[in-house]
Parts: C-alpha cells; sequence; structure tokens
C-alpha cells in the first residue's frame, strides 16, 4: 500500500506584513543580508514569521512540518553565506533560468555554523511533538556547483567540506534520521 505524506517542503513566500518589517529592519542592500548577528528586533520577526508558518501547517493537518525558511536571503545559497569563511558576492543566474542567486565565495576553511540548525530546533518548540519535522536544504554537490571556492582548490574537498559543515552532518552524529533525496527528517 502507498502511504501518502502531506507536506510543503522549500520557503515559504513572506507574510505581507513581515516584509514590511523587515525592509525596515534589514534595508534592501547586499550589506543587510542575514549573517547570523542580527538584532533582537529583527530575530523576534523571523520568530514571529517562523510561529506563523508552523501554526498554519499544524491547523492544516500536515504529516511533515516544515520550519519555512522565513531567514533565506537566497532560495539556494543560504546554509553557505551564513559561515564566517564565506563572503556574499554579486548576483548570479541560477542554471539559465529566471531565477537568481548570490555567489557564495568560500574564503576559508568551512565548519559547522549552526545557523540552519538553529532555525529547526528554534520549530521544533513551536510543534511540541504534534508532528515531524522536515528540512529540505540543498545537497553538497548543489551547493559546492554553485559556490566559488577560493580555498579548497579541489572539487571532491571541498564537497566534502560543504558536507561536513552542514547541519545535516551535525543532526546525523546526535541522532538517527531518516531522509530521501531531497528532505531530512529531524
Amino acid at each position: 500500500m502507498t502511504e501518502r505524506v502531506a507536506a510543503t517542503p522549500g520557503l515559504y513566500p513572506l507574510p505581507d506584513w513581515a516584509k514590511e518589517t523587515l525592509s525596515d529592519l534589514k534595508g534592501h542592500q547586499k550589506g543587510d543580508l542575514l549573517s547570523g548577528d542580527e538584532s533582537e528586533a529583527i530575530v523576534e520577526q523571523y520568530d514571529e514569521v517562523r510561529a506563523e508558518y508552523v501554526d498554519d501547517q499544524l491547523e492544516a493537518g500536515l504529516d511533515l512540518v516544515t520550519e519555512g525558511q522565513a531567514r533565506w536571503d537566497d532560495m539556494i545559497a543560504h546554509p553557505l553565506t551564513v559561515h564566517d569563511a564565506v563572503e556574499t558576492g554579486g548576483i548570479v543566474r541560477y542554471y539559465d533560468n529566471n531565477n537568481f542567486y548570490r555567489d557564495p565565495r568560500v574564503v576559508d576553511e568551512l565548519d559547522f555554523s549552526g545557523d540552519v540548525a538553529g532555525e529547526l530546533e528554534s520549530a521544533r518548540t513551536l510543534i511540541d511533538g504534534d508532528a515531524p519535522l522536515a528540512a529540505t536544504l540543498p545537497g553538497p554537490y548543489s551547493l559546492a556547483q554553485l559556490a566559488t571556492d577560493e580555498r579548497y582548490g579541489d572539487e571532491a574537498a571541498f564537497q566534502a567540506a560543504i558536507a561536513d559543515s552542514s547541519p545535516a552532518r551535525s543532526r546525523r552524529s546526535r541522532a538517527t534520521t531518516r531522509c530521501s533525496s531531497s528532505s531530512r527528517r529531524w
């Protein structure tokens, strides 16, 4: 028998109320992108957005709940751009379609930033056992293909460094997880 799982993986759109408030707090320039050291006011806004996302999913009766990725300034590069070892470059077209991302330039050794894992842990506290938490993350191969390596100089070493710095890798060392090709259950 086929099991069907109701879920909405990936980025949720920011609610209109949050767009306006966050624009006022963050600004609109490249220097205003998230870096992991945002003001308390910005953190509180994103916490409110995350709570709204989780509540909406629980009310809809979804089997898997996501964090919603409201803090992601880029739909692809966020797991890298929040690292201290990464500088944000210019806008790059994503695989010749009409989507763009900011070029993550890896300039120093990558380590575990804790940023994405922190987002997931915050969402976990909102769910309180009502549903499993799912995370949709770009994989090391995709991130390595889309980023600029100014540190490792070797494709395999670069991919391995990205994999070792990922929240999925850190979580795997602490607990058993089930995964599919594009998401990991927390």
